[in-house]
């Protein structure tokens, strides 16, 4: 449910558009004094329950309110399509989800701490069902979790949990099936790195503290357990531990010590040492026209003219203190980052990567050289959403079709591995979805 606002409040983002956008509707779908934000609507009338409605994934009123899709077709991102079709992407450090217009979701590659959602530890090469998940209507992963927003409008997350994470209230070191992240009652987005969106436009994190990654303005070796809102930040967008503004503009904090923040240096603190770093919230220089940010260890921005500005650990392992331009990049919805390499949704549906390592062949979808110009991805066309994980990409094509390329670490380019560097320098079908 979203509340009544009674001033304007900033918009999740669109995880498969890569677009974030108000939501005005129009005179007969929403009261005059009542702002809806991102894809909800207040579609029945009711003053107290708000912008009740998610028209990208209610089969009742998809893409509009009433206007219901046929029976025996569910609603995704505002089409009604078979529940089989896969329609979002969610790619972590080494495994990679997938989720389907009916709401269930799949994943494949590393399980040590529960990634898969499948309530083991075993790590599986082929796609698994996660968990009692027959609703979500939105999919994210990154590092060694995931999360799912499902159609009550909940969180409920999987995998490591070490320091409170996945916001379900307490830590463990892995969370094999999903539980319900209480912590984010109210938020509109979630990301895997355990900061969320509310739907007023406030950023909370939880989990880490080292080096102020909870971004609470402390740094010492508890584990923020409960979500904290973040002082000062009304953003539209949260990405890793970035956010942006309405205005364009981009916030980062926590760790430094690769230029996370785009402050110009690598001033850091030491895991589990003294302080050494602002670790408050920083504005990072010269970037005031942001349309979309992908962040952690390396963080980007998708400039208003579709250029790319990257910051942190760049692709090849060096790092970049100040926002610096991806050469090759240019209309861009989306873009994300890993270990090695960087890539973007170009969009004509098209996918260009650029960094790339002799330690990790095949990242750039490519024979190609590491290099820090970005290059199309040969032979791959019709792609409508794109992640990036720790050495590995995987790209969904508009026929439903999921291909993957770089190291098979776990088997996270979705068949059994044949040794430790095993890997793929083409897009390779993933079977079994």
């Amino acid at each position: 449910m979203r509340l009544p606002l009674s001033v304007p409040t900033i918009a999740a983002l669109s995880w498969l558009a890569g677009i974030a956008h108000a939501c005005g509707g129009t005179a007969d779908e929403q009261q005059v004094d009542i702002r809806c934000e991102s894809s909800f609507r207040d579609c029945d009338g009711l003053r107290e329950n708000g912008c009740e409605t998610d028209i990208h994934s209610s089969p009742l009123s998809c893409s509009a309110c009433g206007l219901a899709c046929p029976d025996g077709l569910a609603c995704a991102h505002g089409v009604c399509r078979p529940p089989s079709d896969i329609v979002e992407l969610g790619v972590g450090a080494y495994h990679t989800c997938v989720r389907r217009a009916g709401g269930s979701v799949s994943c494949w590659g590393e399980n040590d701490y529960g990634e898969l959602g499948d309530g083991t530890t075993t790590t599986r090469a082929r796609p698994r069902p996660v968990a009692g998940v027959h609703d979500a209507a939105e999919l994210t992963a990154g590092g060694r979790a995931a999360c799912v927003r499902r159609r009550d409008n909940a969180f409920w997350c999987w995998g490591a949990n070490t320091l409170g994470d996945l916001g379900a209230g307490f830590p463990s070191v892995a969370e094999t099936s999903p539980v319900h992240a209480v912590e984010f009652d109210g938020f509109v987005h979630v990301t895997a790195a355990g900061c969320g969106l509310h739907r007023s436009g406030s950023v909370a994190c939880l989990g880490s503290r080292v080096c102020g990654a909870a971004g609470d303005g402390l740094s010492d070796q508890k584990a923020q357990i409960h979500a904290k809102q973040l002082a000062g930040i009304e953003a539209r967008q949260v990405s890793g531990r970035c956010a942006r503004r309405r205005d364009g503009a981009v916030y980062c904090w926590g760790p430094n010590d690769s230029g996370q923040h785009g402050l110009g240096d690598t001033t850091g603190c030491e895991d589990f040492g003294p302080i050494k770093a602002n670790i408050g919230i920083t504005k990072v220089p010269a970037i005031d026209d942001a349309t979309y940010i992908s962040g952690d260890n390396t963080n980007c921005a998708i400039r208003a003219g579709g250029a790319a500005d990257c910051w942190g650990l760049w692709g090849g392992g060096s790092a970049r203190v100040s926002p610096t331009r991806v050469e090759g990049v240019n209309d861009a919805m989306k873009v994300a980052s890993g270990l090695y390499h960087g890539c973007a949704l170009l969009r004509a549906g098209l996918v260009t990567c650029w960094g790339g390592s002799r330690e990790a062949p095949g990242v750039l979808g490519s024979e190609r050289e590491p290099s820090d110009a970005a290059s199309l991805v040969p032979g791959l066309d019709e792609v409508v959403d794109m992640g990036v994980g720790g050495q590995h990409t995987c790209a969904l094509r508009r026929n439903g079709e999921v291909l993957c390329w770089g190291m098979n670490l776990y088997g996270a380019l979705g068949y059994e591995p044949t040794g430790p560097r095993d890997h793929r320098v083409t897009p390779t079908l993933v079977q079994g979805l």
